[in-house]
């Protein structure tokens, strides 16, 4: 038999569900419960063509004739009642002629937790297909479906985190034993136990099922840890090297009815062990538990929840370990090709790697913040991560996904929950952030202007409208500002310095204003041109009041906030960059950005995007690749493998909103830029660092990679860039000379002496020549 294939979204006709109920196993509703289903068919022939779609709430391990055909976290969360995903696998080469048994396993999470909707548990399929005498037939989960009643998973353990993102997997390999033969369609040796309606059956309004369109969760490496720490008989310390997210693996020699624990952390205590944290909140409950059988070999991984960890502690196993048995899996939701970035400078080099495996732990079915203490999608984080998303990775479905979980989550005002998915119902996670609400429509922008698809401003341009005109609801009529509510405003994060406490915020008038410029560009290619006037109009009554009580025009600087004697540079630097600035100031304001650097992630962005742009790209380089506190490069220097969430040696240390300072590498040291939607034009113009001998790399787009590479000759700079079909390139090499070479698709080198880019033909010309 041959492996199930996962079917795209669009590539087949929607499935029928009106023969198919969601089920669930007979007894009241738990958190953090499991069952497993089977199905046995009967085929007179092998079948010619079968499609398997299948959803369950939370969480699946789907199994034919006892073999998985599921990857991991599937289905991806969502915002049922509004979006239940479901997958779609062609499975006529995993069946054959005779009895065939379809099952599946099904966690339920429950408990009101911070990254999960709870809805309420149950497992829905669909089988169609054409039999092997050419029939067309179809069934669904109904209540034929039988129950195991022996199964490997403990129900209602504890919850690993205070926010209650999943549960400790207990396994018993014993009783895994009868289930795996029950699942391969041996008869049961009790009475049968059947399914019963689920009450999503019941649920008001009905679970909308929608395909998954991002992948599956899957392994990308098994990496060998290290021993640390403690090492005795029953208790061993190991280190994968850096925070991963993913589980570990055993595989050794069974010790009947020994219960071995694997607990996780980030960090150690100071006896050598796994400290009692995700990341920085307490938790005892960390950890999974396996209890032996006593065969000659067993192998368990707990994996229908991700983790994220860099040390693990195993204890309870009688013999020592040895690292060759272990495996740390290294898991997330794939993002396909990867930029590249290397250059003569070891610290950028490290740096731009933390990056990327910083932001792979962080996709998880939703684009997270950190992968252990809230795994939670965020706007603000998920906009920030978008700038590696778009240019690094493949990763338009998983950007579409966050827009569409928040459009889910809408409010009647227009605002959003801090988080979605989520239970936002619950009092504390009743949380709203009105400054990262407004990153939906840059978040939007930024999609579309990376792939180019319109069918992503008509999906999504609507619920922008709805958070827009409720944003203009909170204009005061005195002033024509934006007024701050009573909810949680973060003007800058993590540990900001931002003055706050004046009635009008600075930083949260801007990014309205800028949303609403955005809102302007958006407006007629959803074909609402009339509405982009009024948006526009908007955005400029709002610069003049904004000028009118929030400018310091003699000081050419933006306070913090109404009434605030605070100038902060992360203020100021937004400010610039979004265009609120007046002309006449721009120079002096821009130079008075300079000489230290002090905002926090979230504006350091824009405070960056703006020095690189505007003639203080020796500056930004300074800072970008030093190794002092503050800044990127000082979590390097401490040895850090994954960024942090600041620029402080404390709390979460694999934080993906801090990643961005790959995408710098490749927009301003490579200089690839994006000119138009889609990648259709761009410009190459590298900042030449004194510091660095050379640079290369590539950036992923829809078009296919473009690659630059330049390098200091003593005659001066040899640059190649490569372009893929489809694409025009405009090569700038230097402010002082503003004209550019038109590239098109192809290979292309060229010799930069005196800020001058001459070309040099390739063999094959110069032969013709």
């Amino acid at each position: 038999m041959n492996n199930a294939r996962r079917l795209d979204p669009g590539s087949g006709p929607a499935p029928d569900w009106k023969d198919a109920i969601w089920i669930w196993k007979p007894g009241e509703q738990a958190a953090g419960d499991y069952a497993v289903f089977r199905k046995k068919l009967q085929f007179q022939a092998a079948p010619r063509s079968v499609v398997l779609y299948i959803s369950a709430h939370h969480v699946m391990h789907v199994y034919i004739n006892g073999r998985r055909i599921s990857g991991y976290g599937s289905p991806a969360p969502s915002n049922p009642p509004f979006t239940k995903l479901y997958l779609a696998y062609d499975v006529t080469s995993c069946l054959g002629a005779g009895s065939q048994t379809l099952a599946a396993t099904v966690h339920y999470l429950g408990g009101g937790g911070q990254n999960q909707a709870d809805g309420a548990p149950g497992l829905i399929c669909r089988l169609e297909g054409v039999d092997g005498e050419g029939n067309r037939f179809g069934l669904g989960t109904d209540d034929s479906w039988e129950v195991c009643r022996r199964i490997p998973y403990m129900p209602g353990t504890p919850f690993q985190q205070s926010r209650r993102l999943s549960v400790v997997e207990r396994f018993d390999a014993e009783a895994a034993r009868y289930t795996l033969s029950w699942i391969q369609g041996e008869e049961a040796d009790h009475p049968v136990l059947y399914a019963v309606p689920s009450p999503i059956e019941t649920a008001n309004p009905a679970w909308r099922l929608r395909p998954q369109d991002i992948p599956e969760g899957s392994e990308e490496e098994a990496i060998r840890p290290e021993p640390c720490g403690m090492q005795q008989a029953g208790c061993q310390v190991f280190d994968a090297g850096r925070i991963v997210s993913g589980w570990v693996r055993l595989r050794l020699k069974g010790a009947a009815d020994a219960t071995v624990r694997i607990r996780y952390a980030e960090q150690l205590n100071g006896e050598g062990r796994a400290a009692r944290f995700v990341c920085n909140e307490p938790s005892e409950t960390y950890y999974d538990e396996y209890r032996m059988a006593g065969n000659e070999r067993e192998t368990w991984q707990p994996d229908f929840a991700y983790k994220a960890f860099r040390y693990f502690e195993i204890t309870g196993y009688p013999e020592r370990i040895r690292p060759e048995v272990l495996d740390v899996v290294f898991a997330h939701t794939p993002l396909g090709r990867e930029g590249e970035f290397e250059c003569s400078d070891p610290l950028l080099n490290a740096m731009f790697r933390a990056c990327l495996l910083t932001q792979k732990n962080n996709v998880l079915g939703q684009v997270v913040d950190c992968p252990h203490r809230e795994q939670a999608q965020y706007l603000a984080d998920s906009d920030l991560q978008a700038e590696a998303l778009t240019g690094l990775f493949e990763a338009g479905h998983v950007l579409r996904k966050v827009l569409r979980d928040f459009t889910d989550a809408m409010q009647p005002d227009g605002s959003f929950p801090f988080v979605s998915p989520g239970n936002a119902h619950r009092e504390e996670f009743r949380i709203q952030i009105p400054e990262w609400d407004l990153h939906f429509v840059s978040l939007l922008w930024k999609i579309y202007y990376a792939y180019g698809d319109p069918g992503v401003v008509a999906e999504f341009y609507p619920p922008a409208v709805c958070l827009m005109d409720g944003y203009l609801d909170l204009r005061c009529p005195d002033t024509g500002l934006i007024r701050k509510s009573d909810r949680w405003h973060i003007s800058d994060w993590p540990y900001p310095r931002i003055d706050q406490d004046g009635p009008y915020l600075t930083v949260q008038n801007a990014k309205c204003f800028s949303a609403l410029v955005t809102m302007s560009l958006l407006a007629p290619l959803a074909g609402r041109r009339e509405e982009g006037v009024r948006f526009l109009q908007a955005a400029e009554a709002l610069k003049e009041s904004m000028l009118r009580h929030l400018y310091d025009p003699a000081g050419k600087r933006w306070r913090d906030c109404f009434g605030s004697a605070a100038c902060s540079q992360g203020t100021n630097a937004l400010a610039l960059r979004v265009g609120l600035t007046p002309d006449e100031d721009r120079q002096q304001a821009i130079a008075g950005l300079t000489a230290d650097w002090e905002c926090r992630t979230v504006l350091s962005l824009d405070l960056f995007r703006l020095l690189f742009e505007e003639g203080e790209e020796e500056t930004a380089f300074r800072w970008l690749s030093r190794p002092d506190y503050p800044g990127w490069g000082y979590m390097i220097a401490q040895g850090a493998k994954t960024m942090w969430e600041g620029f402080e040696d404390k709390e979460s240390h694999s934080h993906a909103w801090n990643g961005y300072p790959a995408r710098l590498m490749t927009d301003y040291l490579l200089g690839i830029r994006l000119l138009e939607p889609g990648f259709r034009t761009i410009r190459i113009r590298p900042y030449f660092a004194p510091k660095l001998t050379y640079a290369k790399g590539k950036i992923v787009t829809v078009l296919g990679d473009v690659r630059v590479r330049w390098e200091r000759q003593d005659s001066g700079i040899l640059l190649y860039a490569e372009v893929p079909k489809g694409m025009k390139a405009e090569l700038s090499v230097a402010s002082s000379h503003p004209s550019s070479v038109l590239l098109g698709e192809g290979s292309h080198l060229f010799a930069i002496r005196d800020g001058q880019p001459a070309p040099i033909p390739s063999q094959s010309e110069a032969s013709n020549d």
